[in-house]
């Protein structure tokens, strides 16, 4: 029996920032290190992967 499959689709914002511990300031997690960031995912019996989407671009008018 295959295991479940877990996707985590990264758009941006607070929810996928981690705080810097020397300087304070949020930046995005690298989810391709995503079990380091949230070890809870080592309980999870199925397979994790992610996508982080690139920041979009507005075209100027």
């Amino acid at each position: 029996m295959s295991k479940p499959k877990i996707l985590i689709i990264y758009t941006g914002g607070t929810i996928g920032m981690i705080k810097n511990r020397e300087t304070g300031s949020l930046s995005s997690v690298d989810f391709t290190h995503v079990y380091d960031h949230i070890p809870e995912l080592n309980r999870v019996n199925a397979e994790v992967s992610s996508v982080s989407v690139q920041t979009p671009r507005i075209p100027l008018k």
